[in-house]
């Protein structure tokens, strides 16, 4: 067993799961009612989606100051930089998913991909190496030099640093 598990994600299957995990403090959002949660918190006062993964540990350290825990924050990136000055605005796209049922669809992103990049914004794929061959169909299907292809060539970090430079990020729920 776990000395505590923290359940961010509500759905039906991941409340399921976390009913089954042997843990003696299982902590998560109020109306989490089917994981058998020992401890809740209310789901708002957060301000972004790192303060709401980090919310739950007041459950247990009414406290803790989430203010002093570290965060990451993505570097500034020199593999982005050139592609990034040739653009006002750029779209990134992460075609991939841990679940098939749960993707968009390959001639989805490459369509869109298209359009953006035939509105003069530039596209930068990220994600994993499972995605190489539809982004190099996308960067190759595009105008030359309007896609920087990272799927499977970047570190989390610089995913991380292509998210935060886009001005919009479309992603699949995985």
């Amino acid at each position: 067993g776990f000395d505590t598990l923290f359940l961010l994600h509500g759905s039906r299957r991941s409340q399921a799961l976390a009913a089954r995990i042997s843990s003696s403090a299982k902590v998560g959002f109020e109306g989490m009612t089917h994981a058998g949660l020992t401890h809740t918190v209310a789901d708002s006062g957060w301000s972004n989606r790192y303060e709401r993964a980090i919310f739950p540990l007041r459950a247990i350290k009414p406290e803790a100051d989430i203010r002093t825990l570290p965060r990451i924050v993505p570097p500034t990136e020199p593999v982005l930089a050139p592609f990034l000055h040739l653009w006002n605005k750029t779209v990134a796209l992460a075609p991939g998913s841990a679940w098939e049922t749960k993707k968009w669809g390959d001639e989805k992103f490459f369509d869109l991909a298209n359009e953006l990049t035939s509105r003069g914004l530039g596209v930068i794929i990220i994600g994993g190496e499972d995605d190489r061959d539809l982004a190099m169909r996308i960067r190759e299907g595009c105008p030359e030099g309007a896609v920087l292809d990272l799927a499977g060539r970047a570190s989390f970090l610089i995913s991380m640093a292509a998210i935060q430079s886009a001005s919009l990020l479309v992603a699949n729920d995985s």
